[in-house]
């Protein structure tokens, strides 16, 4: 049996596309929003491009990355996330009545934490919401 033998060179190299992946998705944002102030872009743009920034940091996952979807995604998600409070701090510039515009994003920030939190919640629980349902849904099926 052959036990594939990661080398140095390999290693380093990975390490090295992934940080530079990193850091260059991590300065995405201070470029959009560099536009957005100097008047090139605008939050109905960005949210407009949506779609093909999902798409884009899907492929930049792919490529600077190991073929291993968990690697993949683990630098898709990041990646989108920032791109996605571009657009919210987009809109916030954006927003004649500061105010109101305040208001509701602290109940977008109050609801992402609340999900964030359950997640947690039930990756330490270990799901026990979807096992019972789970488990409900084949009693009542017959099941065993």
């Amino acid at each position: 049996m052959d036990i594939p033998f990661l080398e140095a060179g390999e290693y380093f190299g990975f390490c090295i596309k992934f940080m530079i992946g990193m850091g260059a998705g991590f300065e995405m944002p201070v470029i959009l929003l560099a536009l957005v102030k100097i008047g090139l872009l605008d939050y109905a743009k960005l949210a407009g491009f949506r779609r093909y920034m999902i798409l884009i940091n899907l492929i930049l996952g792919a490529l600077l990355t190991t073929p291993e979807v968990l690697t993949q995604v683990a630098m898709f998600i990041p990646l989108q996330f920032l791109y996605e409070l571009t657009i919210w701090i987009a809109w916030y510039w954006e927003q004649p009545d500061r105010n109101l515009a305040r208001r509701r994003l602290a109940m977008v920030i109050v609801a992402v934490l609340v999900l964030l939190g359950f997640g947690y919640w039930a990756y330490v629980k270990g799901w026990p919401i979807v096992r019972d349902y789970l488990n409900a849904r084949a009693a009542a099926n017959g099941s065993p």
